[in-house]
C-alpha cells in the first residue's frame, strides 16, 4: 500500500490509465481483494469506481463477480449509489452478487453486504429446505 500512495503522490492522474482490457487500478485492486488499496485509491478519486472496462463492468461488477464483500461493505458504506450502475448486460453488482451467491431475493442483498446475514448461501438452502418440506 506505502508503494502504491508514493506512486499517487507523485502523479494522481496515473489511476485513470488502462491496460489492454480497459481495467483500471480500481479494477485490478477490487479483483486482487486488496482493500487497503482500494481504500487508497477511492480517497484518492472516487470517480474511477464507476469507470466501466471495456466488457461494461465498473470495479464494483469486479468485486461482486468475486465475492469480494469486505471490499463491497466498504464501498457500500461509502457511496451506494456505485451499486445501482448496471454493466453492458444491464445488469446492477446488486443482480450479480444475488446470483454468485444464490440469494433468494434482490432486497436480501444489501443485508449481505452490510453483513447482517452471517452466511447467505446457507440461509438460502436452509429456506429451500424448508419449503420443500
Amino acid at each position: 500500500v506505502q508503494g502504491v500512495k508514493i506512486i499517487l503522490e507523485a502523479d494522481s492522474s496515473c489511476v485513470w490509465e488502462e491496460d489492454e482490457r480497459g481495467w483500471t487500478a480500481a479494477h485490478c485492486a477490487v479483483y486482487l481483494g486488496h482493500l487497503g488499496i482500494v481504500q487508497l485509491l477511492f480517497r484518492t478519486e472516487s470517480s474511477l469506481f464507476s469507470k466501466p472496462n471495456r466488457l461494461g463492468d465498473t470495479a464494483v461488477h469486479k468485486a461482486a463477480k468475486q465475492e469480494h464483500l469486505h471490499i463491497l461493505r466498504w464501498l457500500w458504506n461509502q457511496d451506494s449509489k456505485l451499486f445501482l450502475l448496471q454493466d453492458r448486460h444491464g445488469k446492477t453488482p446488486l443482480e450479480i452478487l444475488k446470483q454468485k451467491m444464490k440469494i433468494e431475493s434482490l432486497q436480501e442483498v444489501p443485508s449481505v453486504i452490510r453483513g447482517d446475514l452471517c452466511n447467505p448461501k446457507s440461509v438460502a438452502k436452509s429456506r429451500t429446505e424448508k419449503s420443500s418440506k
